[in-house]
């Protein structure tokens, strides 16, 4: 039976379940949901690893728990889903207890470990894997609705990967539940944006996540922060498509084309995800041949720091009809220029120096944090004061 908890936010390490045979060990991830413990069986030799979620039952929570429950286990034998083999509970929560992944999640091995960083074949290979795990909840009519690097879990060093968390996951294939997810991989239609109906696809949702997702992977950025008219960067991409991606980042025409069609606003017209897994296989690369890559993002060599110092610093004194025949200009600020409101969140600076192989050699010392005005050396506070409040009102 298990132990109390210690302040009845989570239960406390060492806490034993499943009939004392699996102690809670340590923390591996928490949020909203609860925590996720890091399990052990003491009852066997082998001592084999479970990833543990641990939900609180307070408020009525266990019906959702029921049907988060019932959502995995119908897509559970897919090796593009992790396992989940059960749950038990006790009067104060239910733990649900699943495969253990090695190698953390999608977004520790792109922020972090630079694993897919001008790969355009492990890519390719982890992407189509995400996409055929996402093709088989579908086919057994479970779509998943939170689909983000966060959950995503890694193997084999990033190489191997499996879908998990169907706490939003729907059935339904025509859903009125809207904002539903995480904004930064949520549709515009799920965030009740453009093309507003009583209701939205599921499906094509997913769809668009998975979109996100491929330019997280190749570039290490999110495009926008949300698909809604109040993102100016969002905004310049509805008014432009067809040529935002390759003028703000470095993306092969091929991936360009086939994010315009993946991220269409209107779902009803979005690619499908059996032809977006087509179109995957027949990218050769997804990088244009004016890659730069610096720390764990890949930009457009014509936009790195000291270039966007000077461009900006020349838009400063440029009248806005200038300024408005500069293709994207606004959005290559903003999405660069800003600190962490269009990329993934900082972290912390490492006590030491960190490096990362790539292509079979060592690259260089990379910094764990966003690029942004706190991590340009020698850039004089005034300049921050001067044009940060010009481009906040781009």
């Amino acid at each position: 039976m298990s132990k109390l908890p210690a302040n009845g936010a989570h239960p406390p390490l060492g806490t034993l379940i499943h009939d004392d045979t699996i102690q809670l060990v340590s923390v591996l991830g928490n949020g909203g949901y609860g925590v996720v413990f890091l399990g052990v069986d003491i009852s066997s030799k082998r001592r084999r690893k479970y990833a543990v979620k641990c939900m609180s039952k307070a408020k009525g929570r266990r019906t959702a728990h029921v049907r988060e429950l019932n959502f995995h286990l119908q897509v559970t034998g897919h090796p593009g889903v992790i396992e989940c083999y059960g749950a038990v509970e006790d009067d104060n929560f239910t733990y649900f207890i699943m495969e253990y992944a090695t190698s953390s999640d999608l977004f520790h091995q792109i922020l972090h470990e630079c694993r897919y960083l001008a790969q355009d074949d492990t890519i390719k290979y982890v992407f189509l894997q995400l996409i055929e795990g996402v093709e088989h909840c579908h086919k057994m009519g479970v779509f998943h609705r939170d689909l983000k690097p966060e959950n995503v879990m890694c193997f084999d060093d990033g190489h191997r990967v499996a879908i998990t968390d169907f706490g939003l996951a729907t059935s339904d294939p025509s859903s009125c539940e809207f904002r539903t997810g995480s904004v930064y991989h949520m549709s515009p239609e799920c965030q009740a944006g453009h093309f507003r109906e009583d209701a939205y696809s599921p499906v094509a949702n997913d769809v668009w996540s998975l979109g996100i997702i491929l330019v997280n992977m190749v570039t290490g950025r999110n495009p926008w922060k949300s698909a809604t008219k109040e993102d100016p960067v969002y905004q310049n991409y509805i008014q432009a498509p067809l040529t935002f991606f390759s003028s703000v980042l470095p993306v092969s025409n091929p991936l360009n084309n086939l994010l315009v069609r993946v991220l269409n606003p209107d779902w009803k017209a979005r690619m499908s995800l059996h032809d977006f897994k087509h179109a995957i296989q027949d990218i050769s690369t997804f990088y244009s041949v004016n890659v730069h890559f610096e720390g764990n993002l890949a930009s457009r060599s014509s936009f790195t720091h000291i270039t966007l110092i000077l461009m900006s610093l020349a838009v400063h004194t440029m009248d806005s009809d200038t300024v408005g025949r500069i293709p994207h200009l606004n959005s290559i600020l903003l999405l660069i220029l800003i600190p962490t409101k269009h990329l993934f969140r900082p972290v912390p600076r490492p006590s030491a120096s960190l490096s990362c192989a790539r292509s079979g050699k060592e690259c260089r010392d990379r910094r764990r944090r966003m690029p942004g005005w706190h991590t340009l050396p020698g850039l004089p506070t005034g300049i921050i004061d001067t044009f940060m409040p010009h481009l906040l009102l781009m």
